[in-house]
């Protein structure tokens, strides 16, 4: 006589395979979660850094511009060169350096008539205004890439290259 042997109905262990296949899924969801959040952190900063670098750089530029307009205005003939150094690259991308006329820095202050800034512009984040308090008058127009930049004051004008003049 064979007798069908039947199992007892226990599910103890489909709560057990249930409960680590739950915690495995909530863990997963939560360091997705921290993942994602401090790559838009680090983003965030490294905008921020970028922005810091520039304005760094552009107060820097700004001062030996004005040394370069205050010497060549003592100077009989006037003519200056100086070659300065910056970095070339900011948090991994290349800047350019150009002396604009239509600042919004100089909105609302009678402070200079000639209202000239440098503008730092680099693809990553907005670009950055420096004012400059300068008697001369500016070539305005083409940007210079960051790194080495030659200011050179003719007697008449101040412009900023590349190359040396």
């Amino acid at each position: 006589m064979s007798r069908k042997q039947s199992f007892p109905a226990d599910r103890r262990a489909v709560s057990v395979t249930i409960t680590h296949v739950l915690t495995i899924g909530i863990t997963t969801i939560l360091i997705s979660g921290l993942l994602i959040g401090t790559g838009t952190l680090l983003d965030s900063q490294k905008d921020r850094a970028t922005y810091d670098e520039k304005s760094t750089i552009g107060d820097r530029l700004a001062g030996e511009i004005t040394a370069v307009d205050q010497a060549a205005q003592q100077e009989s003939d006037g003519e200056i060169t100086v070659r300065t150094e910056h970095p070339r690259r900011l948090s991994g991308g290349q800047y350019f350096v150009t002396l604009i006329d239509d600042c919004k820095v100089w909105e609302g202050s009678g402070t200079n008539p000639d209202r000239y800034c440098l503008e730092l512009e680099s693809g990553q984040t907005d670009s950055v205004e420096v004012p400059l308090v300068i008697e001369s008058d500016v070539d305005t127009g083409s940007p210079v890439q960051g790194g080495e930049i030659w200011i050179h004051h003719d007697g008449d004008n101040l412009e900023l290259r590349n190359d040396r003049p």
